[in-house]
């Protein structure tokens, strides 16, 4: 008997080890990609001395409101002198000796974006004024490190939740490096934008919504989630509301993903219910910050003006949903050819294998894989119709952009890699990856 218990503690210390070293391989593997993501985008960055088109001189500027006054930037207030020095000393045709002013910028240098909720800003300006000050770095450039430290939190968030879901640990981190080096996802990533928090609320949405324990304490905390979410910005309401729909089916267990309905259609009622916060919470902030706009002047400065449209509301549609479907080829940096067939043949294969996650009868592989593509599934459906939709409704314009996709996009490449089972796929896909990794930093110095 003697031996058999010590045979039994023999047992029970090797599997504590190993379970042990399993972790700290693990998180060795975790902070290794995230380290790797936050280089790339910190040299991206520095790389692309220009301003970005997508609009991140505003961005910026609402950064430095927050820096400089302390609160929240006045709707429809206009360029602050830095960001004007900004714009002129990263511009194509001027040179920081010109002067520029608000009357030289479009729409009267009204900022645009004041109506967003300063959860993207608010971060990068905690971290961006000690370290411009600490460091001497300029607050723009301090700025887009910042978005680049957040970008790599998402990596891990990203590789935590598809850890969480079974993927292997090559694949995961071969999708990631991959997908977050794509040329428009990794110029969102190093560069200021709010869109470079797709990656960091797709993996807290999905760690969120599977993660085991009470399943009210669970919707809780995902609704708060994606109430954040969908006030950075209106494109990551249909990612926070698949996001709440994930948190309603998704068992804590391996179990059938279809829930009885007999047993929780009371949970259904809820979840369909509590979907609806992020818009509602994103309507109210906006309306809240509207509110304050002297009569007669536009929050946008007259921007909706300029994409007016007289095309059917169908028609609008249509090419809000090929926009959608394209969130990470084109139009970045590095900008050529190369890594742009690369990204276009990743979306493909992200949005190409979500599907058929969706499609395969009974649970496959497992019920929380299923129920993250059936979920993301169902956010990129209704962001064909939402987005497109709420421009032509609101301001009868063409505004979506391809970009826009890119939180849905990263929450499916979840599922996706996550149901990648066999060792010769996961070594393939990150091979792919560190090739991907290593010709974008190539391209990024020529």
């Amino acid at each position: 008997m003697m031996t058999a218990a010590i045979t039994q503690r023999q047992q029970t210390g090797n599997g504590t080890r190993e379970m042990t070293r399993a972790r700290v391989t693990q998180a060795v593997v975790v902070a290794a990609a995230a380290i790797a993501l936050l280089v790339i985008s910190v040299v991206a960055g520095r790389g692309y001395p220009q301003i970005t088109i997508f609009d991140e001189a505003v961005h910026f500027d609402y950064i430095v409101k927050l820096v400089d006054e302390r609160t929240l930037p006045t709707v429809a207030d206009t360029l602050s002198p830095e960001t004007l020095r900004e714009i002129a000393c990263r511009g194509t045709e001027t040179t920081c000796a010109t002067q520029l002013q608000n009357s030289d910028i479009p729409v009267a240098g009204v900022n645009y974006v004041l109506m967003y909720g300063p959860i993207y800003y608010g971060l990068v300006a905690l971290f961006s004024a000690p370290f411009s000050a600490l460091t001497g770095v300029s607050l723009f450039d301090s700025a887009r490190t910042a978005t680049s430290l957040l970008t790599a939190i998402g990596g891990v968030l990203f590789l935590l939740a598809a850890l969480r879901l079974g993927a292997r640990k090559g694949a995961a981190v071969g999708l990631l490096l991959a997908t977050a080096t794509a040329p428009l996802a990794l110029l969102q990533g190093a560069t200021i934008s709010p869109d470079s928090m797709g990656l960091l609320f797709a993996g807290a949405i999905c760690l969120a919504a599977t993660a085991r324990g009470s399943w009210r304490r669970r919707m809780v905390i995902v609704v708060v989630i994606c109430c954040l979410a969908a006030l950075n910005k209106a494109n990551f309401i249909p990612l926070a509301t698949a996001g709440i729909w994930l948190a309603t089916i998704a068992p804590t267990d391996d179990g059938d993903w279809r829930l009885d309905w007999a047993d929780r259609w009371k949970s259904y009622v809820i979840g369909v219910a509590a979907s609806v916060l992020p818009l509602v919470a994103q309507y109210a902030y906006n309306s809240w910050r509207v509110s304050y706009l002297p009569d007669g002047v536009p929050a946008d400065g007259g921007l909706n003006d300029i994409l007016y449209t007289d095309r059917t509301l169908f028609s609008v549609v249509a090419d809000g949903t090929i926009q959608l479907m394209q969130p990470i080829h084109d139009s970045g940096f590095p900008a050529v050819p190369e890594l742009w067939a690369v990204g276009a043949l990743l979306q493909a294969l992200i949005f190409g294998g979500a599907f058929a996650l969706v499609l395969m009868s009974g649970a496959a592989p497992t019920s929380r894989i299923k129920a993250v593509a059936i979920a993301g599934t169902a956010g990129l459906a209704l962001s064909f119709v939402f987005l497109p939709v709420t421009f032509y409704v609101l301001y009868h314009s063409i505004g979506t952009q391809s970009r826009y996709g890119l939180p849905i996009l990263m929450l499916l490449a979840i599922a996706v890699v996550a149901s990648i089972r066999g060792r010769a796929a996961s070594w393939f896909l990150l091979a792919a990856g560190i090739a991907v990794y290593g010709c974008t930093v190539y391209f990024a110095f020529q």
